[in-house]
């Protein structure tokens, strides 16, 4: 969860060998990227943001949770120009 909103500008207009990534998570790495690629490419950014927001709103940081609400209305916003 935390790495989807972490990461999510870059995966979102970066392919994912141009991505930069903290070697935290060197190990998964490629798994976490490309999973996160997924739900981007889907159109499913929205949906998972909503989700991490009300299921893992009370254990993830709030600093987490406000970046993913932002994140939120960044898209929203944008939707909201287009119509």
């Amino acid at each position: 969860m935390q790495f989807f909103i972490e990461y999510y500008p870059q995966i979102k207009r970066l392919p994912i060998p141009d991505i930069n990534v903290s070697d935290h998570y060197f190990p998964e790495r490629q798994v976490r990227l490309s999973a996160a690629k997924k739900i981007v490419d889907a159109g499913l950014t929205e949906c998972a943001l909503h989700y991490i927001i009300e299921t893992f709103g009370d254990v993830l940081s709030g600093e987490v949770i406000e970046r993913a609400k932002s994140l939120l209305e960044e898209i929203e916003n944008k939707k909201g120009e287009t119509k």
